[in-house]
């Protein structure tokens, strides 16, 4: 008999026994589906390139009414961002959904691909910044779009796809350029599609 694990008692728990544990930890921020928000903070944190991620978002508990651009003046009170892997797990539902959780460093790195890049993937640049202006105004649960239109490009997570960066022709940005490109592209072989896309609901 397979020995029962602490995930597996959590799973037989009531949703009612769930709650009330969410209640305890997190306050206001209580999904009607406790198991499943987590699941679906994990997943995308196990599936999204933690770069193309802010590293703060705000909470429904510092602006109840909803979040505006204004808002970040307090940008110091805010969460760190729980799809962004590393970070701790906080409630999706009590993240504020008006906010724009993606990085727009993702724009410099479409900057970077070279000419014969583009060729071969059959694109053009304009075209890869169109498809992330709507990345930025999207969702979380919005990636798979995303990743179909951008970033399931095999060519994006080869760095020897991007210009040479070399010691004989510096400039300001080379090293940051460098770093960029070397860890979006092992994100990117790392990323995959979201298998949780319905957001959750709060009690």
């Amino acid at each position: 008999m397979p020995r029962k694990t602490k995930s597996m008692f959590f799973n037989t728990t009531p949703v009612c026994l769930q709650q009330l544990v969410w209640q305890f930890a997190y306050g206001m921020c209580c999904p009607a589906k406790p198991l499943y928000d987590l699941m679906f903070v994990l997943d995308k944190q196990k599936n999204i390139p933690p770069i193309f991620l802010t590293f703060k978002v705000p909470t429904k508990e510092l602006f109840p009414n909803g979040w505006c651009q204004e808002h970040n003046t307090f940008w110091p009170l805010y969460n760190p961002n729980p799809y962004k892997k590393g970070n701790p797990y906080f409630p999706a539902v009590g993240v504020c959904q008006d906010f724009l959780v993606w990085s727009t460093i993702a724009d410099r790195f479409l900057e970077l691909v070279s000419m014969s890049t583009l060729r071969e993937m059959k694109t053009y640049r304009a075209v890869l910044h169109r498809n992330f202006v709507r990345q930025l105004n999207s969702r979380v649960e919005e990636w798979n779009r995303a990743m179909t239109s951008i970033w399931c490009f095999p060519q994006l997570s080869e760095p020897s796809n991007f210009p040479k960066i070399t010691d004989c022709c510096p400039n300001t940005f080379s090293k940051a350029n460098e770093w960029l490109i070397t860890t979006v592209c092992q994100q990117l072989s790392e990323c995959q599609y979201c298998s949780l896309t319905v957001l959750p609901v709060s009690l």
